[in-house]
């Protein structure tokens, strides 16, 4: 009727995923829609009105915004689970998980001014010392006790000279005029191809 208006009432799965609309009722047109009583809540957003959100996120004030709490290691940045969720000031920039991440402000030039979530295992770029004259900021590889590459250090090395290999897990090999450095893990240095030939990457796989 004129009186009314048509609202949708979202269906979940049973670990909480959304899976489309669900029932259509009728409500006054001076009321809000409904939430799924086991998946939702109501929560009334400045300059939004009456919204159902998820039960397990907080419900933020006006002066407050959302943030998404992203864990950023490789495993987590797979998963389809929902992160956690929580409410801070409009002014303030959200938080980072702080077993995965560390906070970092935006760099020199930068067109945003917000500070970002960046790995632990990686230097906030005003962390990075500048380099003397002649020399150049290299980025070198670490590695963990399996031979695997886990993140890198910066360092500044000689401008004559490629950026230098991680003497405990690299060896330099070169092909032409070009070097480069190849974990140890993988043997030594490829082959060196003629100009009639071309190199090929042959894969390494384990005893699964």
């Amino acid at each position: 009727s004129p009186e009314q208006r048509s609202c949708t009432v979202n269906f979940y799965d049973r670990e909480g995923r959304e899976i489309g609309d669900g029932t259509r009722l009728c409500v006054k047109q001076s009321d809000p829609c409904p939430c799924n009583p086991d998946w939702e809540q109501s929560c009334d957003l400045p300059g939004v009105g009456v919204v159902c959100i998820p039960a397990n996120f907080p419900c933020c004030s006006a002066t407050e915004k959302f943030c998404f709490i992203v864990n950023i290691s490789s495993n987590d940045l797979n998963s389809t689970a929902t992160p956690p969720v929580t409410c801070v000031n409009q002014s303030a920039d959200c938080p980072c998980d702080q077993e995965s991440s560390k906070f970092c402000p935006p760099p020199p030039g930068a067109l945003s001014t917000a500070s970002f979530c960046q790995p632990r295992n990686m230097p906030c770029q005003s962390e990075l010392r500048s380099c003397d004259e002649g020399e150049m900021m290299c980025s070198i590889l670490q590695y963990n006790s399996s031979g695997d590459p886990v993140g890198e250090n910066s360092t500044c090395a000689s401008a004559s000279r490629p950026c230098p290999c991680n003497a405990n897990w690299e060896t330099e090999c070169r092909q032409g005029e070009q070097s480069f450095c190849h974990p140890t893990k993988y043997g030594g240095c490829p082959g060196v191809c003629s100009p009639e030939e071309r190199s090929c990457p042959v894969n390494f796989y384990d005893r699964e």
